[in-house]
């Protein structure tokens, strides 16, 4: 993640460097001067710490990043000090909003370190455990809040300057065609596609993202990411990349420099969650430039947010479908879960096993069903083994396993298995607590 971040960071300092030079190139070239060795060691620290393996080489990369980040504020308010700007000349509104570029990300930085220690202190307040993805959907829905505010404060200081054409909002002079009809057409397309040929494959990758989801059994807290993910990340994402950042960098760097920069921050921001996927992630990356270039292309992040839109909405739409398809007895388990009877919801999974030997998450829910009621345990760990034959690496099956350990009065095993996931998943409150209860029983 560091890595990420490190990255990330190099970008804005690089684009935050070339308007600096161009507001005051002489100023620039006497405060931010540096001999050849002091820039090749920067280099080289960055190159080694990069390439440092496990966490150790993750921790020296977050030690040089912050003090190399540090040198660069302080010869950055030393710019500012030698030129303070001619009062009588007139003012390059475009060119002052995108030197806030960079104040922007570090106080948004500085919000989403406190908006997550808020977060947690909510949770300790009310005495109630929340689990990882709730907590990340809330700091993420919470952190580009923040960001839109800190973008506002800063354009309002220009009377030049409106908020929505800044945001890429305005469509005036964009047709039906280019503004949703081939945006939308698109991203339908697209979605069936890479769809298709992601699911084609034998064996799915287990990534962060879909560990996160697995590792929660709340369906209000599945539905509130499915909002997120159908609602507000399609607008909040193109407001902030292909309208925001596309605005302030492409009047300086042009409109190439505009599409790569804004494009590949926009897919580096998505490989975390897919890490372990590259197919997920070229499937990303690609969708973030063609949106780009149709921001370039339409002169509005409308259409792009049609498409964004119409993507997500399909990429929800078409698991759903593909579960009906493929296994509709457990999708009417599913549905109808919190009405169903204990014996109803065996019926119905021993039927969905039946009809579909190959899908895990019956044989897992059948061996919670069991393991829930203290009942048929041997048969609730042969279902629960058979289910980690399909999918060895699922947060979910292997929690449902310690579970159906410790019901079977094997508490070792079943502490072995938390431990194991918790050094996945060290935050995860809910493992934290599966652990001690196991642990209480040894």
């Amino acid at each position: 993640m560091w890595l990420l971040i490190t990255f990330i960071g190099c970008l804005f300092i690089v684009f935050d460097i070339a308007l600096l030079k161009k507001k005051a190139a002489a100023v620039f070239e006497h405060v931010f001067y540096f001999s050849p060795w002091q820039i090749g060691l920067g280099i080289l620290l960055l190159l080694l710490a990069a390439l440092a393996p496990g966490q150790k080489g993750e921790s020296i990369l977050q030690v040089i990043f912050l003090v190399l980040m540090s040198v660069y504020l302080l010869r950055r308010k030393e710019f500012f000090t030698f030129d303070p700007g001619n009062p009588d000349a007139p003012v390059d509104e475009k060119l002052e909003l995108a030197l806030s570029t960079f104040s922007i990300v570090g106080l948004w930085v500085l919000c989403i370190v406190g908006a997550s220690l808020a977060i947690e202190a909510f949770f300790a307040l009310i005495s109630q455990q929340a689990d990882e993805l709730t907590e990340t959907i809330l700091l993420s829905e919470l952190s580009v809040l923040f960001l839109l505010i800190l973008i506002y404060r800063s354009v309002r200081r220009w009377k030049g300057l409106k908020f929505a054409e800044v945001l890429g909002l305005e469509t005036k002079g964009i047709g039906a065609l280019k503004l949703w009809i081939l945006p939308a057409a698109f991203a339908l397309v697209y979605a069936l596609v890479s769809s298709w040929i992601l699911d084609a494959r034998p064996i799915q990758p287990m990534t962060p993202l879909q560990e996160l989801l697995n590792s929660t059994s709340s369906l209000g807290v599945l539905l509130f990411f499915v909002g997120t993910a159908v609602l507000s990340a399609p607008f909040f994402e193109e407001v902030i990349f292909r309208g925001f950042i596309f605005y302030v960098i492409r009047p300086f760097k042009g409109v190439v420099f505009a599409v790569i920069f804004v494009a590949l921050t926009f897919g580096v921001m998505h490989v975390d969650q897919y890490w372990g996927d590259w197919g997920a992630i070229a499937v990303v990356s690609f969708f973030g430039l063609a949106l780009t270039l149709l921001r370039a292309w339409t002169g509005s992040s409308v259409p792009g947010m049609i498409a964004h839109y119409v993507y997500n909405t399909s990429l929800v739409v078409v698991p759903v479908v593909a579960v009906i398809m493929a296994n509709p007895t457990y999708f009417d388990y599913q549905l109808n879960y919190y009405r169903l009877t204990d014996i109803q919801k065996e019926e119905r999974l021993l039927a969905s096993i039946a009809h579909n030997p190959k899908f895990a998450d019956s044989y897992n829910d059948l061996a919670w069903l069991y393991s829930d009621q203290e009942a048929n345990l041997d048969r609730a760990l042969e279902l629960i083994e058979q289910a980690l034959e399909l999918e060895p690496e699922n947060y979910a099956f292997r929690d449902t396993k310690a579970e159906v350990l410790f019901k079977m009065h094997r508490a070792p095993e079943a502490v072995q298995i938390a431990q194991d996931l918790l050094k996945k998943y060290p935050n995860d409150t809910y493992l934290q607590e599966q652990l001690k209860k196991f642990q209480k029983e040894i």
